[in-house]
This record gives C-alpha cells, structure tokens and sequence, in this order.
C-alpha cells in the first residue's frame, strides 16, 4: 500500500498521502460486528468454493452493506485485474525518486 501511494504521488496524481490509524485499544468500531456475524455464518456453513464465501458474506448480516466482490473465478476468469507493484517498482531507483 506504501509504494502504490508513493507512486500515485510520483506520477502527480496526487501532492501528498496520508494513512491515518486508531489508537491501541479503541479500535471498536461499527464494522467489527458485521465481521463477528460473518465469522458466526462461516462458521455453521459448509465452504468449499469462493461462491459459497460470497453467499456467507451476503447472508450473514441483516444490515444491507455487504456485497460479496469475488475477485476471481474457480476457471480461471479474472474479475479485478491485480497489478504486480512489487515488480514494477523494482525498475524504479532511489535516483529517481527525488
């Protein structure tokens, strides 16, 4: 994450980033309940396939912000292409970066 936001900043797409966390031990916050349904769902469900992931995400909370993204398929079809950054930030030199 580092590097992607250090090249977003290299390519002046943006003038500065920032990465901001919470404070030891006031890390509860509302998403930590959706995450607890959803390991109480996965745990009573038979999982075999990323499909079945999705549908336990889907059905695990009754708040309607889950929508299960399945980056990729069991047959190979790519939903989300991915980047390697690690690659492409090799051919980059400290030189250059000033």
């Amino acid at each position: 994450m580092l590097w992607y936001l250090c090249w977003r900043v290299i390519c002046k797409q943006h003038l500065s980033a920032s990465l901001n966390f919470m404070i030891s031990g006031h890390t509860k916050f509302a998403p930590d309940w959706c995450f607890g349904l959803l390991k109480q769902r996965y745990h009573r469900t038979p999982v075999s396939t990323l499909a079945d992931i999705a549908s336990v995400l889907s059905s695990s909370t009754i708040v309607g912000l889950s929508c299960a993204e399945i980056v990729g398929t069991e047959n190979g079809r790519v939903n989300v292409p991915t980047y390697d950054w690690q690659a492409y930030f090799r051919g980059i030199s400290s030189h250059s970066l000033a």
